[in-house]
């Protein structure tokens, strides 16, 4: 993996206009959307983590653990 990149989404204009036309994501991870969300833009993995305190909708409370080891990224949501 190439970039690792942490941004918070404040507008999907943003993202395509700046980052995917600049640079080559691998993923992007993002929270503060109250949802847990799974999803990708061309070749690139977007993965938000919902709300600890107050989800919307039928996504659970949780977080997400990142592991980064040899050249290669894991990720697990914990539902709380």
């Amino acid at each position: 993996m190439k970039n690792l990149y942490i941004v918070k989404i404040y507008h999907i204009g943003y993202l395509k206009k700046v980052l995917f036309k600049d640079h080559k994501l691998d993923y992007i991870f993002t929270g503060h959307l109250h949802i847990n969300l799974e999803t990708s833009y061309n070749e690139t993995k977007i993965i938000t983590t919902s709300a600890l305190g107050l989800p919307l909708g039928a996504d659970p409370s949780g977080y997400r653990i990142l592991d980064y080891k040899e050249g290669k990224l894991s990720y697990k949501f914990y539902p709380i």
